[in-house]
């Protein structure tokens, strides 16, 4: 084995190169860490066990160490652009206008979005409607947009009702809620159905009567009030006898 001074002179700034690259590269990625590398020799003595007084370890080889920490300048920077947006609009009215009064807009939107999501959902079948006219289509989204109207009231109420009678209905996951949507109370009152009775020999139906009303069905309807109740050909007594109390 021969050990040349010239040959590990070389070989060791080549290295330092590379590693200088390799540094460089890491920074480049990873912005929010200093990384700290240095070569260290790895010494051993040649032989097994005790070394005997006089003996000096050798070095065998090299090995490369890496410090990582944060790096907090660049941290700091990042965190000042967290949270922050641009809200822009052509109204340049900063009295009548302010910009209080427009972030409090902007943040309204989020319920128009929602209804919005829900007049695309496959549930409400839009897809299922082909029109040509203009005319018409103005039309069906007025409709659309009714009914839009009509549901979110419909679930504000319901929601309200449930939490002013600190009472809760079962959502999806069969957990008990207080602001399930009312696509899913729609979902629960199907299967409802009328069930005419007649006498024999006459035509004319004697009345009529409300069928699978289970007790969810008789909670949901008790939280619409009278009008809900008088739907379903029930009164107040009626609705609490269905539910057992």
């Amino acid at each position: 084995m021969v050990f040349s001074e010239q040959a590990y002179a070389r070989e060791k700034k080549t290295l330092e190169k590379k590693l200088d690259a390799a540094d460089k590269l890491l920074k480049k990625e990873h912005p929010l860490y200093h990384f700290n590398v240095q070569i260290n020799p790895v010494v051993k003595y040649k032989k097994a066990g005790k070394p005997k007084v006089g003996d000096s370890p050798e070095v065998t080889g090299y090995k490369v160490d890496l410090a990582l920490e944060r790096n907090a300048e660049e941290i700091e920077k990042l965190l000042r652009r967290k949270g922050r947006f641009i809200l822009a609009t052509n109204d340049l009215d900063d009295v009548g206008f302010t910009n209080e009064q427009m972030l409090s807009e902007y943040k309204e939107q989020q319920k128009v979005e929602s209804g919005f999501r829900f007049l695309k959902d496959p549930w409400f079948m839009v897809d299922s409607v082909f029109l040509k006219s203009a005319r018409r289509i103005g039309a069906l989204m007025m409709v659309m947009t009714l009914c839009l109207l009509v549901y979110n009231v419909g679930q504000y109420w319901l929601r309200k009702n449930l939490k002013d009678e600190n009472k809760t209905l079962p959502n999806q996951l069969n957990k008990e809620v207080q602001n399930p949507t009312l696509r899913w109370i729609f979902q629960i009152m199907e299967g409802i159905g009328v069930a005419q009775i007649y006498e024999k020999g006459n035509a004319t139906s004697l009345r009529e009567v409300v069928t699978n009303l289970s007790d969810v069905r008789r909670r949901i309807i008790q939280l619409f009030g009278n009008s809900g109740l008088q739907m379903y050909g029930l009164t107040q007594k009626k609705a609490i006898e269905g539910l057992g109390m």
